[in-house]
């Protein structure tokens, strides 16, 4: 009896219409939840860890130093705005006092107000003061970024009616301090460095290229460094 009900009950699923289609999606199913029940365990093998690692590996090499230039350039155009504002500043001062420029940068406190002003953003030795009147000669090498020229070769101080291509404010030369003949270019990873002229001018300037043409007539060794 109970072998005569299991056969007629297959018999009866065998007339239904579409049971056999019902079968096929069934076991597709069974199939498909199957396979990625199996895929949610799978692991990456040894040898695909390695090949990501190294893909990963081979993009940083290739995209830190793009990266690094990149923010370089930003903080090297940071510096020209530094050095354009002290000149516009020293058009205002020597206004104000018969053409004649103040003694250092922090002079020009008047004009200038930001400290962050006086730091160059690639200058890894000095950090911005409180306030411009705390940058003063005994802590200038930790706060102000800057040479400023007093005079030039022939011994008369800088003015605004002095030559045009006067070099009158450049970058220090990084930890070594104050630039010399000889030093120059250390703010910015002895790569080089910017020089402000008479005219309003901002050049960059490589290292290599540090010379007399350069300095336009500046004596480099009155230079002061606040």
């Amino acid at each position: 009896m109970h072998d005569f009900a299991i056969s007629l009950a297959r018999r009866m699923q065998g007339s239904l219409p579409g049971s056999e289609d019902i079968s096929r999606k069934g076991a597709a199913m069974k199939t498909l939840f199957t396979t990625r029940g199996r895929g949610k365990y799978a692991g990456f093998t040894l040898i695909e860890l390695l090949v990501v690692i190294a893909i990963i590996t081979l993009l940083a090499s290739i995209l830190l130093p793009v990266l690094s230039k990149v923010q370089e350039k930003a903080r090297r155009a940071h510096c020209m705005n530094n050095l354009g504002q002290f000149h516009k500043a020293m058009v205002l001062y020597a206004m104000d006092h018969d053409d004649r420029f103040p003694t250092n940068l922090v002079g020009l406190a008047t004009y200038v107000e930001d400290p962050e002003v006086y730091i160059c953003r690639s200058d890894k030795w000095r950090t911005a003061a409180d306030s411009i009147s705390n940058i003063t000669a005994a802590v200038a090498d930790d706060r102000c970024s800057y040479n400023m020229v007093r005079r030039d070769k022939a011994g008369a101080p800088v003015m605004a009616s002095s030559v045009a291509r006067l070099m009158i404010a450049c970058d220090k030369d990084g930890g070594n301090g104050n630039v010399v003949s000889a030093g120059f270019g250390g703010n910015h990873g002895g790569d080089g460095g910017h020089v402000l002229r008479m005219d309003g001018a901002v050049k960059w300037v490589l290292k290599a290229d540090w010379d007399e043409d350069i300095w336009g007539g500046a004596d480099v060794s009155s230079v002061v460094g606040y």
